[in-house]
């Protein structure tokens, strides 16, 4: 998939989640992502850490949230989308067919 991508392009190395959605987990995992699982006093998370040689890089245009696009040494990519704190939402994984 093609994106309008800005800025500099970062290691990307972890991010916090609230939360991941069902069959995420194997995707990411396979490709060696590593899963840590936190509580804090108002919520849960979990904390991803990427593969080494991921590499993050914002997607324009620019919206309320910030959107950054990560992409694996595989090629595979997932989208973290931040809250103005830089606190991340959620991900979205482009899964190609069948493989969730």
């Amino acid at each position: 998939m093609k994106h309008h991508l800005v800025g500099p392009i970062e290691e990307a190395k972890s991010v916090s989640v609230p939360f991941l959605e069902k069959g995420a987990d194997l995707p990411l995992t396979t490709r060696g992502c590593t899963f840590v699982k936190g509580e804090k006093k108002w919520n849960s998370y979990i904390m991803i850490s990427y593969p080494p040689g991921s590499k993050r890089q914002e997607l324009s245009p620019r919206t309320h949230e910030s959107r950054f696009l990560v992409t694996f040494p595989d090629g595979f990519e997932v989208l973290e989308v931040m809250d103005r704190n830089g606190i991340c939402k959620g991900l979205s994984l482009d899964l190609p067919t069948g493989e969730a």
